[in-house]
């Protein structure tokens, strides 16, 4: 479902290919979906939000795709009733085929 908001504003991770480091960029696609932003996820609030994906090219594997990202809140009791919510989560899986 298109939830409307920008890239990078969703509840999305998302990803993109180039075969040069200066470009020729594709379409983004859709890595992962944060589930701290997922409705039903023990630490999902409407105020939580996810950011800094990163990927960690140094610990990853053939095959493979190592990422790190956050989350936070618009609402500080969010966060301190909650430690789950505002620290480094880590994400592996299989790198998508095109």
């Amino acid at each position: 479902m298109d939830c409307g908001l920008p890239l990078g504003l969703d509840n999305k991770s998302h990803y993109s290919l180039s075969s040069s480091l200066t470009g020729g960029w594709g379409q983004p696609e859709n890595l992962f979906s944060y589930p701290e932003m997922q409705p039903g996820n023990v630490n999902y609030t409407a105020n939580v939000f996810c950011y800094a994906a990163k990927e960690h090219v140094e610990l990853e594997t053939a095959g493979q795709i190592f990422v790190t990202y956050a989350c936070n809140s618009v609402q500080a009791s969010d966060i301190t009733n909650n430690m789950n919510l505002y620290r480094p989560v880590v994400v592996v899986q299989t790198l998508p085929s095109n």
